[in-house]
């Protein structure tokens, strides 16, 4: 089960990474983006990987969800760092997410 959720993490950290670089360094750095554009133009076939690590983003977020769901019912025994892992993942992804879904939002107020 580590490793699922190992292969997870790095499965879902170029879609992470650039993400969080056009959101929140590009945009305190330059004003609101056009998110994916930047990569678009850099390397369009880098995209699709990107795209693949996102399914990966939202399969760790359902994985993470159910360590801790399942740990905190008793049917699984993940361990308690591990399964703190798994919740700080969950949070990062929810706060990221959340962030993400209202960039348009929020965006302009840096710009």
């Amino acid at each position: 089960m580590k490793t699922i959720g190992t292969f997870l993490i790095a499965a879902s950290l170029p879609f992470f990474l650039d993400t969080a670089f056009e959101m929140y360094l590009l945009t305190l750095a330059h004003g609101p983006q056009m998110l994916f554009f930047s990569l678009a133009n850099i390397a369009p076939v880098f995209l699709i990987v990107v795209w693949l690590s996102g399914v990966a983003f939202a399969c760790l977020g359902v994985f993470a969800l159910g360590v801790v769901i399942l740990n905190l019912v008793g049917v699984l025994d993940a361990g308690k760092s591990y399964s703190k892992l798994m919740l700080v993942t969950l949070l990062v992804q929810v706060v990221h997410t959340a962030l993400l879904i209202t960039y348009d939002g929020w965006a302009p107020a840096f710009g």
